[in-house]
């Protein structure tokens, strides 16, 4: 059962699409997509929209499409974003993704949204089932909802997961939704994520030493020497 009619049969109400009043936010541009890579739980939040956008941009770019993050203030700001997270009222998120091409994003309050606006979706499910919490409006053809895969085992309804199960998602599979629903001709089905490490998102500097500098480095950063016998 869907939450929707769960809490409709709990209150003892009739379901009724929503009407969602919107405030004018200004862009320079006409076409684009919503990324809103954020959520109130932080077992939703998908580690690799940069790898994403990094596949997307190239043939949204070809297209004149753009990309606006939406968010929190807080949020990390994506690469080739307009990102204008925490800057928008909620009447003017509403704006955005009604007057877009698609929205990306997480389980959230905009997929509910861009729903109610039949917009085209790609969203991302793990710690809970994609049945029950997916949008409840909109053209189901329109929406890709991807499930991540979790072994078999039932989603964890955690907020917090210790190893997250949205990150099972693979980037390039979520690129060519996005681009699948755009109907943007692309090259990625022959891109194959193989591995994806803990240490996937840090920088290192690897080197094979000849020389002893040791304040050359910052001490941030991450250094890897090989030794060559």
């Amino acid at each position: 059962m869907h939450l929707v009619e769960q809490y409709a049969l709990a209150c003892g109400v009739k379901i009724a699409k929503p009407r969602v009043e919107t405030n004018y936010f200004p862009l320079p541009f006409a076409d684009y997509i919503v990324i809103h890579p954020s959520s109130g739980m932080e077992a939703k939040n998908y580690d690799y929209y940069k790898d994403v956008i990094e596949l997307l941009y190239p043939y949204l770019r070809n297209n004149n499409i753009e990309i606006v993050q939406l968010g929190a203030d807080a949020d990390a700001i994506l690469p080739h974003c307009y990102a204008i997270n925490g800057k928008t009222s909620l009447g003017q998120s509403f704006y955005l993704l009604e007057n877009s091409k698609l929205l990306l994003g997480n389980d959230s309050f905009s997929c509910h949204v861009a729903g109610g606006f039949n917009k085209k979706i790609v969203n991302l499910y793990s710690n809970l089932y994609k049945d029950c919490c997916g949008p409840y409006w909109g053209d189901p053809k329109r929406q890709i909802l991807l499930q991540a895969d979790r072994g078999g085992k039932k989603p964890s309804f955690s907020n917090k997961e210790e190893k997250k199960v949205v990150n099972n998602i693979k980037p390039e599979e979520i690129a060519r939704s996005v681009l699948s629903l755009l109907n943007i001709k692309h090259k990625l089905g022959s891109y194959e994520t193989l591995h994806l490490g803990s240490s996937y998102h840090e920088s290192a500097v690897e080197i094979v030493p000849n020389f002893f500098q040791p304040n050359l480095f910052p001490p941030s950063q991450g250094l890897k020497i090989f030794y060559c016998l």
